[in-house]
């Protein structure tokens, strides 16, 4: 038996541009079908190729595709038939609104799915134009007069045989903007999250829509699904059922955000999953991740060697996570009041070096400090300052270094292009805190597995640094690390250039130990191995 694919292209809520294609398994070919590949292609055309886009061209330019990928296929040019005809295969419409329809019209529904086949065969103009009027009015009188498109009537031929498609592959639109009124009635559709995100839309109603109870819905999304918050509730009403998944980092080449493959099967339950990374168009490592640790950690971990994730397994030191026993606030959006000179000194991210600061942006006078109290109040105490943006190094391997002082004076007020962290909890040190976060470790950590070495920048708010797991020792025993940090501040505060790369160094060496890691993975989280 020869098994066909139906290919189902759906454009976004307002930008035009193919994002999902739908595959099911009907019936295979005829004993008496022709047996060349450019039958079978327009075998599977007729009977399992659907499509929307909500751009016009895009629709046309698909239909054009589909005819050349036929003739390609046919040596002889005089066995090349027309275009079949695609006006109901390939449709132009928003994929994702749908209408209220009558779906018992069963007598109507037999008319529509009788008369389709008919259509997409006829080369005659008049029968051809006879056939789509009647079309037309079939659907019209199923949509009460409704002209907006749902696969469930367009495609209802799907629907009533099999529930929905076998396969889904899309490549969503990300972000796209989409009004208040379209935004509300799109949620109507929606079972697992309440992401506005384009891409999430498209994925909620994709694995609850559009594939039947044996589906599989695969899809090329951006790399924030794998840590944000915003889309953990995706993530976890996929895990079970999910069971490869890659990182493809920038697939186009015009896209800025980097992307992920998942691969979502209905019918197939899973406690692990394949993380795969996919780099110079070649596989390049494959790791099988526990769902559990998915869930502990909120964040899907993706590109992680099994060297490395045996790592985090491993760990059996005590840690407090950095939720726990601190508070993350971004800086403020006050650059219309700096001054050259003034009372209170004020930097944005890139002033901020690991144990220093670099200058100043300009100062706020104590009047303004006074009329913004509400939003100045929580820096003014000691507290650690951190770049709000992690940046992404390519050399000599792909990392990110997170970048904080201290602030003892609560003086320093950060811009919006900085975070800043007060330690709630007494047992630990300000000092201590901050030599973790400048550790090589800890910037390993917070690369692979909060926010799945993604290679864009990211917000570094209390969500995603409350997520650092901080070994809990004494006082006494954070002394060492202490003293090592007043030594640093101090020659950072005579000249922001000073070198004190040994000091450093030896902090790395003690963060090791108080994470238990052996020279082994040592060398792993500096790149050595």
């Amino acid at each position: 038996m020869v098994t066909q694919a139906s290919l189902s292209v759906c454009g976004d809520a307002q930008a035009g541009r193919k994002t999902l294609t739908g595959f099911r398994t009907p019936s295979g070919l005829k004993s008496d079908t022709p047996r060349t590949i450019y039958d079978f292609k327009r075998h599977c055309i007729e009977k399992s190729l659907y499509g929307v886009d909500i751009d016009p061209g895009a629709v046309e330019i698909a239909k054009l595709r589909l005819w050349l990928s036929l003739v390609v296929d046919e040596d002889d040019i005089k066995n090349i038939k027309p275009l079949p005809n695609l006006d109901y295969k390939i449709v132009c419409g928003n994929s994702l609104l749908g209408v209220e329809k009558n779906l018992f019209n069963n007598h109507l529904f037999s008319k529509l799915e009788g008369i389709k086949p008919l259509y997409f065969n006829e080369t005659n103009p008049t029968k051809k134009q006879d056939y789509k009027k009647q079309i037309d009015e079939l659907i019209s009188r199923i949509t009460n007069g409704h002209k907006e498109f749902d696969f469930e009537i367009y495609f209802s031929e799907v629907f009533h045989h099999k529930k929905g498609f076998d396969v889904v592959i899309a490549n969503p639109p990300y972000g796209a903007e989409i009004d208040e009124i379209t935004l509300k009635k799109m949620k109507q559709n929606l079972s697992d999250t309440s992401n506005s995100n384009s891409a999430a839309i498209f994925i909620d109603y994709g694995k609850n829509r559009l594939i039947c109870e044996k589906g599989t819905l695969t899809f090329i999304v951006p790399k924030s699904l794998l840590y944000s918050e915003n889309w953990f509730s995706l993530v976890k009403s996929m895990l079970r059922n999910v069971h490869v998944l890659v990182d493809v980092e920038k697939a186009f080449e015009n896209v800025k955000l980097e992307q992920v493959v998942f691969v979502y099967s209905k019918s197939i339950y899973t406690n692990t999953y394949v993380a795969r990374k996919f780099l110079d168009n070649e596989f390049i490592r494959s790791t099988n991740v526990p769902n559990d640790l998915v869930l502990k950690y909120k964040a899907w971990i993706c590109d992680v060697s099994p060297a490395e994730l045996n790592i985090i397994k491993n760990l059996k030191v005590n840690c407090v996570y950095m939720k726990d026993i601190s508070e993350t606030k971004r800086g403020v959006g006050l650059q219309k009041y700096l001054s050259n000179n003034g009372d209170y000194p004020v930097i944005g991210g890139k002033n901020i070096i690991r144990y220093g600061c670099n200058g100043v942006k300009g100062y706020l006078s104590k009047e303004i400090l006074k009329s913004e109290r509400s939003k100045l109040a929580f820096m003014q105490q000691p507290k650690i300052i951190s770049q709000d943006l992690v940046a992404h190094i390519q050399n000599p391997v792909p990392r990110i270094m997170i970048t904080s002082f201290y602030d003892g004076t609560g003086k320093i007020i950060g811009l919006d292009t900085v975070q800043n962290t007060i330690i709630t909890d007494s047992n630990y040190d300000h000092k201590y805190i901050l030599a973790l976060l400048n550790s090589t470790f800890v910037s390993w950590y917070t690369y692979k597995f909060i926010y799945c070495a993604a290679i864009r920048t990211m917000h570094f708010d209390n969500y995603y640094i409350g997520k650092i797991p901080f070994p809990k020792i004494s006082h006494k025993d954070q002394r060492p690390v202490i003293t090592l940090v007043d030594q640093i501040l101090t020659a950072k505060q005579k000249d922001p250039d000073a070198d004190t790369f040994a000091l450093e160094q030896y902090i790395d060496e003690m963060v090791y130990k108080l994470y238990g890691l052996t020279v082994d993975e040592i060398e792993i989280v500096e790149g050595n191995k």
